[in-house]
């Protein structure tokens, strides 16, 4: 029997003709699932729950802190087979190739009946974007962990214009319960500013993982982040302010000249159907605010109420079935 040869070279940088072809589709980032109940880290291995798992490198903690490198809006139709779903889509226009409906998603029978809506969110954990191999990661975030998330985005809107690459975000679990038993939801919390320098990294990481230029950095976005001043401190919402009566009418409203606004029965049938499908307050009014630039519900005229009960049916509808009828964890997708 021939020795096996010792000492043999190691090469250092990767060497492409021994997986020819190979791109970033191929290399998967790590993913952290929230552990429930029927999860099968629970169940096997006995993590904990309401904690943050990732299968692949075995990592278990209780607290995420991360910068969004970029976000996706998804919906995901689960069939018989539970292993993987029978529509799903990445922007929720059109359906992925080759899944049960061939689109449009608005269009669809399914739409707020068994179709789901989530965000998959790259992200970079803190403190890594300085390192030769910084820790990239997957979220994927569905079922009733959507709610926090949607109260998420409009601080990322007004504080950072749109730029999530320049904001921290630590991200906890919360305990629920209903009917069938005890559930975690994620629970982002309130984001916090990033150095200049550290932004800068994140924009970086954030261009090369989306596939753009990173040699060309949008120096004016660089400049707004420096030279904006800190967001107010502001208490949240109170949620009986959310539909005010518009006994005065806001100064937009002014600006806009006269309007025929919707009579008091049809907003309470809007706070009527809000209320029924679990929407927080504060969501609807930021949505108001930013869509109708109006700060009142009475302010809508018939058409503006019309999109907005609209929206609320494709946006919440779907999100309010039980998070046990919307697979979260073992799965592949």
């Amino acid at each position: 029997m021939l020795d096996r040869p010792r000492n043999l070279p190691v090469q250092s940088e990767a060497d492409n003709s021994f997986m020819p072809g190979f791109d970033s589709d191929d290399y998967a980032p790590p993913e952290f699932r929230l552990i429930q109940p029927t999860s099968k880290a629970h169940i096997a291995d006995a993590v904990p729950l309401g904690y943050f798992h990732c299968e692949s490198t075995g990592e278990t903690t209780q607290i995420l802190t991360f910068s969004i490198l970029h976000v996706r809006r998804t919906l995901t139709l689960w069939g018989e087979d539970m292993a993987f779903p029978a529509c799903a889509s990445d922007d929720r226009i059109m359906p992925r190739p080759g899944g049960a409906f061939l689109g449009p998603c608005g269009e669809c029978s399914q739409r707020n009946k068994n179709c789901f809506p989530g965000y998959n969110i790259l992200c970079v954990r803190e403190g890594t974007t300085g390192d030769p191999e910084p820790e990239v990661f997957l979220l994927r975030v569905t079922g009733t962990s959507v709610f926090p998330f949607r109260k998420l985005w409009p601080k990322i809107k007004t504080r950072y214009n749109n730029q999530p690459w320049r904001a921290l975000i630590t991200l906890g679990s919360e305990l629920k319960s209903n009917n069938r038993g005890n559930y975690h939801v994620m629970v982002p919390g309130d984001p916090s500013d990033l150095t200049p320098e550290e932004a800068q990294r994140v924009l970086t990481l954030a261009r090369l993982m989306a596939g753009l230029d990173i040699g060309a950095v949008d120096a004016q976005a660089q400049q707004a982040h420096i030279e904006a001043p800190a967001a107010p401190t502001t208490p949240p919402p109170d949620p009986r302010q959310a539909f005010p009566d518009a006994s005065q009418p806001s100064r937009q409203a002014l600006a806009r000249g006269v309007r025929q606004t919707i009579q008091r029965e049809r907003a309470e049938q809007i706070v009527k159907l809000a209320t029924d499908l679990g929407v927080p307050a504060e969501i609807v009014t930021d949505f108001i605010s930013t869509t109708f630039q109006c700060v009142r519900l009475l302010e809508l005229r018939i058409d503006e109420a019309d999109a907005l009960e609209k929206w609320l049916h494709s946006e919440f509808d779907a999100a309010t079935q039980d998070w046990r009828n919307n697979p979260v964890d073992n799965l592949p997708f």
